[in-house]
Order: structure tokens, then sequence, then C-alpha cells
């Protein structure tokens, strides 16, 4: 086993990801009196900050944006005096009965376990390109989008809401899917028609090009090729679990996992299960899951360690 060193602080629990999953996960730990450690790449709240309105969570009272949910986190987060540190884990192992997480800057924390919130990534998409003009969601679209056109690709709900959050903002929207019908709740279809939102159906994008202030899309429409112009292009054609950090942890892992079970001392929360419910409420309830299931683990008898007394002390 490599030996501790000064930069590398012990924790009971490590949480990478600060999402809905994370920061309830946080918030359970914190209220068990456990000093935790909180690590992400994105501010509090993550994906659900690109969410124009969240309508299925009583807890909120009535519909809300998501970055106001997101607010609400961290001000809790905030409240519990949650350690907290913004940056990429890129590589978890075992060390013994540890786990060492190290960031992209080779800076190293140590825990007893981990709790992985990770969310999703955006599915690879074809052609690949990239620029400032190419989004995989609405958070990275201008907040002012007056005089410009965007065009969303994508059937799904994200991809609806991701049309809808730009027509908020001033453009003009065009929504290109491969099918012949969207995939999403009626009423948010019928707004997406009342905003002014054009569906475009039958298109397969074959190739984008960019030039200063123009985007071009060439689609394939029964065997003919057509060309679309805008000054944003947003991708929202699925997304798939953040495991990257599960290898060399656990050698076999499924579709679908459990929040405990994997390998000792590692939970799961949240999107990185791979079920595909990506609700904020089932996203919470597995953050408040996972941090009970990690108090249990911690609860365990262990072998003597210099340092340890008690797995609600400050200092690991």
């Amino acid at each position: 086993m490599r030996a501790r060193t000064s930069s590398e602080p012990l924790f009971p629990v490590i949480v990478v990801g600060l999402g809905p999953a994370g920061a309830a996960a946080l918030s359970e730990l914190a209220r068990q009196g456990i000093a935790a450690l909180g690590i992400g790449d994105e501010p509090v709240g993550g994906l659900v900050r690109a969410a124009r309105r969240i309508d299925n969570l009583p807890a909120l009272g009535r519909p809300a944006p998501g970055a106001a949910l997101a607010r609400r986190l961290a001000r809790h987060l905030q409240d519990r005096k949650a350690r907290l540190q913004h940056t990429r884990v890129v590589r978890i192992e075992r060390d013994g009965i540890e786990f060492l997480c190290t960031d992209d800057r080779e800076r190293s924390w140590r825990a007893r376990c981990v709790i992985l919130a990770t969310g999703t990534r955006p599915l690879p998409w074809v052609p690949a390109v990239a620029g400032n003009w190419l989004h995989r969601d609405a958070r990275t679209l201008p907040r002012d989008l007056r005089g410009t056109s965007v065009v969303v690709v994508g059937g799904g709900e994200a991809a609806l809401d991701t049309a809808l959050s730009a027509a908020d903002r001033g453009a003009r929207v065009k929504l290109l899917l491969r099918s012949d019908r969207l995939r999403a709740p009626a009423p948010l279809v019928r707004e997406a028609r009342r905003a002014g939102v054009r569906v475009m159906a039958h298109q397969r994008v074959r190739s984008v090009h960019a030039a200063p202030g123009a985007v071009r899309i060439f689609t394939e429409v029964a065997g003919r090729q057509r060309r679309v112009r805008c000054h944003h292009l947003a991708v929202c054609i699925g997304r798939a679990p953040a495991r990257e950090l599960i290898s060399g942890l656990a050698p076999d892992v499924s579709a679908e996992l459990a929040v405990a079970g994997l390998a000792p001392g590692l939970f799961l929360a949240g999107d990185v299960r791979g079920r595909g419910l990506r609700f904020c409420a089932q996203a919470l309830a597995d953050g408040q899951a996972a941090a009970q299931a990690a108090c249990a683990y911690l609860d365990q008898p262990l072998a003597a360690r210099p340092g340890v007394a008690s797995r609600r002390g400050k200092s690991f």
C-alpha cells in the first residue's frame, strides 16, 4: 500500500458528483454528523441547471427553472457546512481498505468509502464537430439569443426542453428529428408549437460546416439533400451513464446497478446507475439511500488505524 502523504487527506466518505444525487448524499451525511467531501467539476446542481422548468417535484411547490432548484441545493449545502472541492476526478483506485481519488491536476484525497453520483455524459454524435456554436444542452447557450437562429437535433423531452429554452431567450428555433413524431409529454409538445418551434421530421444529419457567423447543417430527407442554416446548434440525442471512474474498481458492470454491492465501500446514486429515469426526485432519493448505506458500512468493525477514533470525527 502506498503511504499516505500530507497532500492526501483522509475522509470517511467522498462523494463524486454534485448534482441532485450528490447533493442529497452530502446533506444526509452532514445530518449523520459525518465530515464528508464533495468533489465535482460542475456547479452544484449539475445537469438540473439545463432544465427549463421542473414540474414533477412536489417539494418545489410550483414549477420552477432547474437553475432555481440548483441554487436551493447549493444554499442547503452551504447551510450544512458541506466541504466541497470543485475539480474533476479522473481516477479512483482501491488502496487496501481505502480509496484514492485523483483529479486532473494529480491532487489526491483518500476515503473509507466513495459515493459515485457522476450522472450521465452526452452520447457521441456523428458528425464529430466542435466549436463554441455547438451545445449538448441549454446550459452553454447564450442568455440572449435575440436575432439568432438555433437548430436542435433530437426528438425527446430534453430536445424539446432545450428548444423551448432557446425560444424563451429570443431565438428562432428549428427541431430536427429522424423519426416522424416527438417522444415527449403532450403538454410539452403543445407548448413548443405555441412558442413557434418548427419541427422538421425525417431529417438525417449528414454533415455540419461552420463558417464565421453561420453554421450549415446538411441533412438527407427521402434521399434528397437539404441545407439548414443557424447560429447555434444543440445536439440532444441522448445520454449514457458516466461510469469511467468505475473502471478498475469493478470489472463486471451490468446495464442497471444497485446503490450498493458493486464493490465493498463503493456506492452509486442517481443516473450513473443506468436506469434511464432521470428524475430529480429519484436522484434525491438515491443520494439519501447511498449516504445511509455508507453510514452502515462505516459502522462495521475495522482493523485498528492510527488517528481513527470514531466515524463521526472531524478528521480521519
